[in-house]
């Protein structure tokens, strides 16, 4: 039987010790969660505004805590999933895998 993995702060087990970057990349490009996404820049915008705004059609039954403006959606976008971080557009980072480590 393989290694138990290690549990984080919160009592989670981690994944951390048991996939690399690469490993986790190859998965996830496969699987069809990485690589080209189907919504533009200006969609994902949009969404991000009504978010800030507390539009129920993007909550998805999120009931936010605290004052959310737009580039406060957009920030938090940027460090947790990749996205630019600039509202004017720009190249998005090549891969965000690499904050997984």
């Amino acid at each position: 039987m393989g290694r138990v993995p290690a549990r984080g702060a919160a009592g989670w087990r981690t994944i951390a010790c048991v996939v690399t970057a690469d490993r986790l990349r190859a998965h996830l490009l496969t699987a069809g969660l990485a690589g080209v996404v189907g919504t533009t820049r200006e969609e994902s915008l949009r969404s991000y505004r009504l978010f800030a705004a507390r539009d129920p059609r993007v909550l998805i039954g999120l009931d936010p805590v605290g004052a959310w403006g737009e580039r406060e959606v957009l920030a938090l976008m940027a460090d947790r999933c990749g996205v630019t971080a600039d509202p004017g557009g720009g190249p998005a980072p090549r891969s965000s895998i690499r904050s997984v480590r």
